[in-house]
């Protein structure tokens, strides 16, 4: 009997012993269990996304974005589109960027074609003298830019500049992207005396008036225009009447009439211009 008891109490502390045990291991399970918990808490919202990111990496989305705005973009006229160029003495806020992207979007070789035709147009009008070039035949350097009215941003206008240069003539034009008009240009080219003597009578007014589509008020408000002969050493600037008038540079007193002369024009939407002298510098070139 007394064996039998003793027996009996050694299975019991066994099995205290063992419960013991169970408990002790079901602890650390559960510390166990609560770190992994604590440590996944921590690192799986940067495991998530740094997936991801991966897998966002080398696809394509495209969005659809509202251009509801290009509508009324597009029905600013001309005058307007003058306006955010002489921004400055209109007193408003403008943001420029260069998008190359908006290249794209354009025909070139269309703009190009638009380019000839303003220039045949010109030079009937004795505003420019024969080229060197056909422009047609070159191929033009290219920028971009867009202009937005920071206080209306419907207001935008996207333009094209192109440059020219061949032997010693030399053009550099602004164009509208919408429109392919030449809103600013200046050229750098050989005359005779004969092309600049009907140069001198030209109306450079009324022709970008009914080229524009804009009043000859328009035209003498917001551009400034200029043109110098390096071989006479004549310099001339738009009135406020639309004429030109001769500035203060000294011209040579004994003029050859059956050579070249070298001649500079320039005409910009630009209040900051004053002088002949100041259209042609670095600054203005940009």
């Amino acid at each position: 009997m007394r064996g039998h008891a003793k027996t009996k109490k050694n299975e019991q502390k066994t099995e205290k012993n063992n419960e013991m045990h169970k408990n002790i291991l079901r602890n650390c399970l559960c510390v166990l269990a609560g770190a992994a918990v604590l440590t996944i808490g921590i690192m799986a919202p940067k495991t998530i996304f740094a997936m991801m990111d991966k897998n966002e990496i080398d696809h394509i989305y495209v969005q659809q974005a509202d251009t509801s705005y290009l509508e009324t973009a597009a029905q600013m006229t001309i005058e307007e589109k003058l306006d955010i160029l002489d921004w400055r003495s209109k007193g408003m806020h403008v943001s420029t960027s260069y998008p190359m992207e908006n290249a794209d979007v354009y025909d070139d070789h269309d703009m190009q074609l638009q380019v000839a035709s303003q220039i045949e147009r010109m030079q009937a009008a004795h505003l420019l003298p024969e080229l060197d070039f056909d422009i047609l035949d070159i191929y033009a350097d290219k920028q971009y830019e867009t202009l937005v009215n920071l206080e209306n941003m419907n207001q935008y206008v996207m333009l094209e500049y192109m440059v020219f240069l061949v032997s010693d003539d030399y053009m550099y034009l602004c164009l509208d992207m919408e429109t392919g008009k030449i809103l600013g240009y200046t050229v750098y080219a050989c005359m005779t005396d004969a092309e600049w003597q009907a140069f001198l009578k030209a109306d450079v007014v009324k022709y970008m008036a009914e080229e524009l589509g804009v009043s000859e008020d328009v035209i003498i408000k917001k551009y400034n225009y200029g043109v110098y002969n390096e071989t006479y050493g004549e310099g001339y600037n738009m009135n406020a009447d639309g004429k030109l008038t001769a500035n203060d540079m000294a011209g040579v007193t004994e003029q050859e009439t059956d050579g070249k002369q070298f001649v500079e024009i320039g005409m910009w939407v630009d209040q900051d211009i004053l002088s002949v002298g100041t259209i042609y510098d670095s600054e203005a070139m940009q």
